[in-house]
């Protein structure tokens, strides 16, 4: 592990990489502005997605296009497959020294740009010999689709050496903050995937044709994420050898999220829930359950995008600035809590409503409940996200492997035991009971690990319980009552005392001087608390 810096977090210069030799990632507008560049690479693909389908329903069919729903489908796996050194190079890139790693650096990159290359031709390989069986088999494509559609699994396969190295390349980008070009490069590349299809529908209905044209694509993003990650150091541009140590490093770290977001994937996404309620229940309690789900799961996008962007900043503090990490650890749960909080408030005390007027009163009636207690596993589930992340950033993610495997077997247990006794509402249960077991437990394991900054998490652990927990509870009464207006009513109330609240509690005596400043308050304003130090 490389030696702490010396250097204050303050002073700034420019390193041997080229890079700022400073760790000013952490200010407010520089997390920021990197979180807005996360959410529109996020938001703006699914927009062109949604403006895209129906084109592509009216052009294609039912069948061609769902034929290509699996397409997208592969593609978006396929960064399954990366073995989480995507991940580890953000890592590692960000816990180089301030100031100096130029070498290493560029060792860094080059190195997880050929490795990511060599598993994508491997993994090509591997699914194009899979391909006639997935296609006459395991997918149930129509017959007179086949022969297209094998084509097209072939084009994909070919595009997993491209998928795989962008993953690297975007990696080390992300380990030194440059989200804006990652961003850049993501939003038409992400639509690409979209709206590629309909540069071909005027002149061919033929799958194959599709897919050839989003390789295509695929392998534009890769070339300028390479471009743009190499030119980013200097030096870096010639080639550079790995030695062994790094890419064990690269391949240990990266492992352990492989399991993470494999083991994960199955339980935070809702699989495990769909596969027993389809086995126990029927498929039309799967539409009920699965609508809903996803709908909330929209939620995480922004706490998502908030997390990749500290992921790097806490991986630079575990190496520099340790003491710093727990501190900023509280400010981030502080923003997510406040623009999470008020939205799972609203849509627990209004889910019934909200389904009633978007889907009818006849599926309101069956999935209703199901969004109510999927709203607050939600609200955990981002908290958890943070958490994670930060064990991770440690140099732990064996930890967060571990815990899910441990999971696993007792959350099926559970849903299935759930499921039989409650239907889907149960399902929903048991995913919000995990959740929050989840939470703890990542809790748990940071007191373990940060034994100075035990203070600290003790403070957001009740900041959560109190705000979070004081929200749900608020919103699951307000739900009871019958009148709108008072539901209503109630609601602002409890949205005015939940920001309360979180001014008095949830805020340090510098963030309440910032937003008076902001607001143009006048210092001996109510609402001004004494003492400026952080509790």
């Amino acid at each position: 592990m490389d030696r702490p810096s010396e250097k204050p977090a303050d002073e700034c210069g420019i390193g041997e990489s080229g890079l700022p030799a400073c760790r000013f990632a952490d200010q407010p507008k520089r997390l920021a502005k990197n979180t807005v560049y996360n959410l529109l690479g996020r938001v703006l693909p699914m927009l062109a997605g949604l403006v895209a389908v129906p084109f592509l329903l009216k052009g294609l069919g039912v069948q061609r296009l769902g034929v290509l729903t699996l397409i997208w489908l592969v593609v978006g796996y396929f960064g399954v497959f990366d073995m989480g050194i995507g991940r580890a190079t953000t890592k590692f890139v960000a816990a180089l020294p301030p100031g100096g790693g130029g070498k290493r650096l560029a060792e860094l990159i080059w190195g997880s740009l050929l490795l990511l290359v060599i598993l994508g031709v491997v993994g090509g390989g591997v699914a194009a010999a899979l391909t006639p069986w997935l296609v006459g088999t395991a997918l149930n494509i129509p017959e007179e689709l086949k022969a297209e559609a094998r084509r097209a699994f072939f084009f994909l396969a070919a595009s997993m050496p491209f998928v795989l190295g962008t993953s690297g390349a975007r990696g080390a980008l992300e380990g030194q903050h440059r989200f804006g070009i990652v961003n850049a490069i993501r939003i038409p590349g992400t639509a690409f995937t979209f709206c590629g299809p309909l540069l071909v529908i005027p002149f061919s209905h033929d799958l194959s044709y599709i897919a050839a044209v989003l390789v295509c694509g695929r392998g534009i993003v890769f070339l300028l994420s390479t471009y743009f990650c190499i030119s980013s150091v200097p030096g870096a541009r010639r080639p550079r050898m790995m030695r062994g140590e790094t890419a064990r490093r690269l391949l240990g770290f990266g492992g352990w999220l492989t399991v993470t977001n494999i083991v994960g994937a199955l339980m935070a996404f809702g699989f495990v829930d769909r596969f027993v309620i389809s086995s126990m229940l029927d498929i039309s309690a799967v539409a009920y359950y699965a609508v809903p789900f996803d709908a909330v799961s929209k939620m995480l996008v922004a706490p998502a995008g908030f997390v990749g962007v500290l992921f790097p900043v806490f991986s630079a503090y575990a190496v520099t600035q340790a003491v710093r990490i727990s501190r900023l650890h509280r400010q981030a749960l502080r923003v997510i809590l406040l623009f999470v909080g008020p939205a799972a408030l609203v849509l627990i005390a209004f889910g019934e409503p909200i389904m009633v007027v978007w889907l009818g009163k006849d599926f309101a009636r069956e999935s209703a409940r199901v969004l109510q207690l999927v709203v607050p596993g939600a609200l955990f589930c981002s908290i958890s996200l943070l958490l994670a992340s930060l064990v991770q950033a440690i140099g732990r993610p064996d930890l967060t492997a571990k815990r899910h495997l441990c999971e696993l077997p007792i959350y099926i247990g559970v849903v299935w035991l759930f499921t039989k006794q409650w239907g889907i509402v149960g399902t929903a249960a048991g995913w919000l009971l995990w959740q929050v077991a989840d939470q703890v437990i990542l809790f748990v394991l940071l007191r373990r690990l940060l034994p100075d900054s035990r203070r600290e998490l003790g403070v957001s652990a009740k900041l959560m319980a109190a705000g979070g927990g004081g929200a749900l509870v608020c919103a699951a009464v307000l739900a009871t009552i019958p009148d709108m207006a008072v539901r209503g009513a109630g609601t602002l109330a409890a949205l005015g005392l939940f920001l309360l609240l979180f001014w008095r509690l949830g805020l340090e005596a510098e963030d309440r001087a910032r937003v008076r400043s902001l607001l143009r308050m006048p210092v001996g304003s109510p609402g001004q608390s004494s003492g400026g130090r952080d509790r």
